[in-house]
Protein backbone atom coordinates (compact mmCIF):
# COMPACT_ATOMS: atom_id res chain seq x y z
CA UNK A 1 0.00 0.00 0.00
CA UNK A 2 2.04 2.97 -1.21
CA UNK A 3 -0.35 5.56 0.27
CA UNK A 4 -0.91 3.95 3.68
CA UNK A 5 -4.71 3.95 3.52
CA UNK A 6 -5.52 0.58 1.93
CA UNK A 7 -8.41 -1.10 3.74
CA UNK A 8 -8.65 -4.57 2.27
CA UNK A 9 -6.55 -7.72 2.52
CA UNK A 10 -4.95 -7.16 -0.89
CA UNK A 11 -2.90 -4.39 0.74
CA UNK A 12 -2.05 -6.47 3.82
CA UNK A 13 0.33 -8.85 2.02
CA UNK A 14 3.90 -8.09 1.11
CA UNK A 15 4.94 -7.32 -2.43
CA UNK A 16 5.80 -9.67 -3.99
CA UNK A 17 3.51 -11.99 -2.05
CA UNK A 18 5.06 -14.95 -0.23
CA UNK A 19 5.18 -18.31 -2.00
CA UNK A 20 1.70 -19.88 -2.02
CA UNK A 21 0.44 -16.54 -0.67
CA UNK A 22 -1.15 -17.76 2.60
CA UNK A 23 -0.34 -21.08 4.29
CA UNK A 24 -3.84 -21.04 5.78
CA UNK A 25 -6.95 -18.94 5.31
CA UNK A 26 -6.70 -15.70 7.27
CA UNK A 27 -9.37 -15.10 9.90
CA UNK A 28 -11.29 -11.95 9.05
CA UNK A 29 -12.38 -9.96 12.11
CA UNK A 30 -12.96 -6.58 10.55
CA UNK A 31 -14.17 -4.80 7.44
CA UNK A 32 -10.84 -2.91 7.28
CA UNK A 33 -8.08 -5.29 8.45
CA UNK A 34 -5.15 -3.60 6.70
CA UNK A 35 -6.09 -0.13 7.96
CA UNK A 36 -6.48 -1.40 11.51
CA UNK A 37 -3.12 -3.15 11.32
CA UNK A 38 -1.35 0.08 10.33
CA UNK A 39 -3.34 2.47 12.55
CA UNK A 40 -4.23 0.71 15.84
CA UNK A 41 -4.63 4.05 17.66
CA UNK A 42 -7.42 5.02 15.23
CA UNK A 43 -9.16 1.69 15.80
CA UNK A 44 -9.16 2.20 19.57
CA UNK A 45 -10.56 5.70 19.11
CA UNK A 46 -13.33 4.50 16.78
CA UNK A 47 -14.36 1.79 19.25
CA UNK A 48 -14.43 4.32 22.10
CA UNK A 49 -16.48 6.80 20.07
CA UNK A 50 -19.16 4.17 19.31
CA UNK A 51 -20.28 4.54 22.93
CA UNK A 52 -20.74 8.34 22.76
CA UNK A 53 -23.76 10.14 21.30
CA UNK A 54 -23.55 13.14 18.95
CA UNK A 55 -24.10 15.41 21.97
CA UNK A 56 -21.00 14.01 23.67
CA UNK A 57 -22.89 12.10 26.35
CA UNK A 58 -22.22 8.37 26.87
CA UNK A 59 -24.75 5.94 25.42
CA UNK A 60 -25.84 3.82 28.37
CA UNK A 61 -28.64 1.83 26.73
CA UNK A 62 -27.14 1.27 23.29
CA UNK A 63 -28.61 -2.20 22.90
CA UNK A 64 -32.17 -1.25 23.88
CA UNK A 65 -34.89 -1.02 21.27
CA UNK A 66 -35.75 2.59 20.32
CA UNK A 67 -39.26 2.19 21.77
CA UNK A 68 -37.75 1.14 25.11
CA UNK A 69 -35.40 4.14 25.05
CA UNK A 70 -38.31 6.52 24.39
CA UNK A 71 -40.37 4.97 27.19
CA UNK A 72 -37.45 5.24 29.61
CA UNK A 73 -36.72 8.87 28.66
CA UNK A 74 -40.41 9.78 28.93
CA UNK A 75 -40.61 8.27 32.41
CA UNK A 76 -37.55 10.30 33.40
CA UNK A 77 -39.12 13.45 31.94
CA UNK A 78 -36.29 14.03 29.47
CA UNK A 79 -37.93 13.05 26.18
CA UNK A 80 -39.29 15.20 23.42
CA UNK A 81 -40.89 13.49 20.47
CA UNK A 82 -42.06 14.98 17.19
CA UNK A 83 -44.65 12.77 15.55
CA UNK A 84 -45.16 14.74 12.36
CA UNK A 85 -43.64 17.65 10.51
CA UNK A 86 -46.92 19.28 9.53
CA UNK A 87 -47.59 22.80 10.85
CA UNK A 88 -50.61 23.18 13.10
CA UNK A 89 -53.70 24.23 11.14
CA UNK A 90 -56.75 26.21 12.06
CA UNK A 91 -60.24 24.89 11.41
CA UNK A 92 -60.38 26.62 8.03
CA UNK A 93 -57.40 24.56 6.75
CA UNK A 94 -54.88 27.42 6.67
CA UNK A 95 -51.59 27.19 8.59
CA UNK A 96 -51.62 28.67 12.07
CA UNK A 97 -49.71 31.98 12.44
CA UNK A 98 -47.87 30.95 15.60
Amino acid sequence: DPWGYGNSLEWATSCPPPRHNFTELPRIRSERPAFELHYPHMTERMHAEKEISFTGKPLHNRHQAPSEQIAEATAAGTATLTLDAEPERRDDGKPDDR
